[in-house]
This record gives structure tokens, C-alpha cells and sequence, in this order.
């Protein structure tokens, strides 16, 4: 459970991206393979990869869409910072209001910045939060994240040479890995890799 200055929040991959930002082919050359008996390891291992990157930079690598929840908004003071980026869209901001009905907040109300690493939405001249209901996930906020392609304008490459030190870590250690998880301690050049990237610190 996570703890900021709005209190708790979390966020919920709602539609993931279509495909992985290295191909089963580039995995295989990079790891000498020829054969396919291993292909559906490598891409167990690639989707592995891949989410260790997202959750320890912030970074999502292909574009998909979340829904961030907030149990209330924050002071008026206080911008509401986005959990994966780059945003590209904010689709909505929903929230339960003080008879506990499910309301879009007009965007007329609030600013968004998507230049912002991370993304944030704040409020717009003279606005202020609406009242919620005391409940959990109060606030939701769906949005867009992430690159059209790897060849995207800005997308980090350096992101995709850490994970191939995660994919060549992992199946060297094959017999250390579990379908969806990572078990075996990564390589250090790809965490002094992410480091430089991590939007987060928490």
C-alpha cells in the first residue's frame, strides 16, 4: 500500500500495450538462439523484463491505458502527479461526490501537464477539488500512457539496452525463473541503467 501526500493511491492497467518493446526474433539473436524449443521462455522472460523496467522507472514503454485512484483529492496547493509516463492523454477524472454517486469532473476545472516527468494535473484558475465521499478510491483517473513505438520521438532507448541485460541475466539463470516473476538478482549495469530513469522514489 502506498503512501503520498493524498493519501492512499494505486493505479490499474486497464487495456496493456499490443505487443513487447523487443520482439521474440531480437531476444533470440541476442541470446544466440536458433532453436524454438525455448520460445516460450524467452517470452515469459521479455514480459518480465519489460515489467521490472516499468515499475522501477515509472516509464511505461508502449503505450496502454490506467486508471489511477485516489481515496480524496488534495489541497488546492497540491498537484496530483500521475503513476506511469509519459501521459500523452487524460481520458477522464471521476469521482464519488458527497451523496456518494459517481460524477466526471468537468475539464474546464483542472490543468494538465504532460510534459512533466511525472505527468501532473493542478488546478485551473479559481477552481477548487470537489467535496468526495468518505470512501476508498474516492477519485478516479483514467489516462494514456507510454510510446506509439520504440522508435517514438524521446522513447529511452537506454531502457531497452537494460532490458537485455535483464533477458540475458534471466535466461542464463533459467532455472532460477518463474512464469511472471524475477527471482534471481539483477545484473548491477542494468540497475545503474534505471537509476538514472526512476521517476519514483517510494
Amino acid at each position: 500500500m502506498e503512501y503520498r501526500n493524498v493519501g492512499r493511491f494505486s493505479k490499474v492497467l486497464d487495456t496493456a500495450a499490443t505487443s513487447e518493446p523487443i520482439a521474440l526474433s531480437e531476444a533470440k539473436l541476442f541470446l544466440k538462439v536458433d532453436t524454438s524449443d525455448d520460445d516460450a521462455l524467452i517470452g515469459t522472460i521479455i514480459s518480465s523484463a519489460r515489467e521490472y523496467v516499468e515499475n522501477f522507472t515509472g516509464y511505461q514503454l508502449l503505450s496502454a491505458t490506467y486508471t489511477q485512484y485516489l481515496d480524496k483529492f488534495p489541497n488546492k496547493n497540491t498537484a496530483i502527479e500521475l503513476l506511469m509516463n509519459p501521459v500523452s492523454a487524460v481520458t477522464h477524472v471521476k469521482y464519488y461526490d458527497s451523496n456518494n454517486t459517481l460524477q466526471t469532473w468537468n475539464t474546464s476545472n483542472y490543468d494538465t501537464d504532460l510534459k512533466g516527468k511525472p505527468a501532473r494535473i493542478t488546478l485551473a484558475n479559481d477552481a477548487t477539488f470537489p467535496t468526495v465521499y468518505d470512501r476508498t478510491n474516492a477519485v478516479e483517473i483514467k489516462f494514456v500512457a507510454g510510446y506509439a513505438s520504440t522508435s517514438a520521438t524521446g522513447f529511452p532507448k537506454q531502457l531497452l539496452n537494460a532490458m537485455y541485460l535483464i533477458i540475458g541475466h534471466l535466461y542464463e539463470n533459467r532455472q532460477d525463473v518463474i512464469v511472471g516473476s524475477i527471482v534471481t538478482e539483477m545484473k548491477k549495469g542494468a540497475d545503474s541503467i534505471l537509476r538514472q530513469y526512476r521517476i519514483f522514489n517510494f
